[in-house]
């Protein structure tokens, strides 16, 4: 080996670049894959520290997230309803999915004076 890094000091450059160019131009598709992998490879590994330090950096900047509030589910009662129609939006109204012919839903609200009683609704929207 060290004969042949002798005689590649003596080789002029034009030689040397011939050489490689014909190198890689008689070489397979795995193996120039697998230098172009080991080459990228490396300038991952050398890249990968800087950037793993600066998201820890960021990380370490971020608040505390607080924990969401959670509600109980609330109960849902059955209040007979008075309201006597032929109309379409009655029959609607019935047959849309879980809920009872001649009954409204409700729930219970609370009051600005703490008492709570039921409320009758006919449905939400959103969350």
């Amino acid at each position: 080996m060290i004969d042949a890094a002798i005689a590649a000091e003596d080789t002029p450059a034009r030689v040397q670049v011939s050489d490689a160019a014909s190198a890689i131009a008689n070489t397979s598709a795995r193996d120039l894959g697998r230098s172009t992998g080991m080459v990228v490879g490396n300038v991952v590994l050398a890249a990968a520290p800087a950037a793993a330090l600066s998201k820890a950096a960021a990380l370490r900047s971020l608040r505390t997230a607080s924990p969401r509030i959670t509600f109980d589910p609330p109960q849902i009662g059955w209040v007979r309803e008075t309201t006597k129609s032929e109309r379409p939006w009655k029959s609607y109204n019935d047959s849309a999915p879980g809920a009872r012919a001649g009954q409204a839903p409700t729930l219970m609200r609370t009051m600005a004076d703490g008492s709570k009683r039921p409320v009758k609704f006919d449905g939400i929207q959103g969350d």
